[in-house]
């Protein structure tokens, strides 16, 4: 009876843990990866409140216990979340969207010009689209209204060789993703050298709280 009660109250941490971290993940589209070790805390208190309920002394067992726990909710929080991030990708339309992405000399001052043009109307300055062109569809040089092309022809040069490279680096990378994650959408992708520290500092804390020794010497 008191390993249920422990179970259910890491259960009741792991729980929380989980529908926070898929939360802020489908909110902002990206993993906050240290909420893995909120999750150890919570999974650890909930343990400890379970053997508190029973009046059961601290023990190892219920330490072990949470961060058996902890590691279980880590894992599936980040299916959970790969799941909802990768749900309802078109792998079709990312690859179309990879192969649109350009990185040559032109391409990388349309981006420029698509700049400027932002600028303008937010400014609310009229642009002068060649006939049947909008800013939505423009991405050659011959899209946009010369003096434009110019202004961002000028602006580009100014960027320097180093801000020019770094710039087309980013385009080249954000191709190469888009064409890899539209290719292979693996589970295994989702995990970083980074994981070791939240799930080892989650497995820690989830162990010392619900061992009751968390915060002694």
């Amino acid at each position: 009876m008191g390993v249920f009660r422990w179970i259910v109250g890491g259960f009741a941490g792991a729980t929380i843990g989980i529908l926070i971290w898929v939360a802020v993940g489908y909110f902002t589209q990206y993993e906050v990866g240290w909420i893995a070790w909120g999750i150890g805390f919570l999974v650890g208190v909930g343990v400890r409140y379970g053997a508190h309920l029973g009046d059961q002394d601290e023990g190892v067992a219920q330490g072990i216990l949470a961060s058996c726990m902890a590691i279980g909710a880590i894992v599936t929080a980040k299916f959970l979340l790969f799941s909802t991030l990768v749900s309802g990708v078109d792998a079709e339309r990312l690859r179309e969207l990879a192969d649109l992405i350009r990185y040559d000399q032109e391409a990388m001052v349309a981006s420029i010009a698509d700049e400027i043009a932002e600028e303008m109307m937010d400014r609310g300055a009229t642009i002068n689209w060649p006939p049947g062109m909008t800013y939505e569809e423009a991405f050659r040089q011959a899209d946009y209204p010369p003096e434009l092309w110019q202004q961002a022809e000028l602006r580009w040069n100014q960027l320097g060789a180093q801000e020019q490279q770094e710039r087309t680096q980013q385009r080249r990378m954000l191709a190469t993703m888009l064409s890899s994650v539209s290719l292979r959408p693996d589970f295994s992708d989702f995990f970083s050298p980074w994981d070791l520290l939240w799930f080892a500092l989650a497995t820690i804390t989830a162990y010392r709280i619900g061992v009751g020794t968390y915060g002694d010497d």
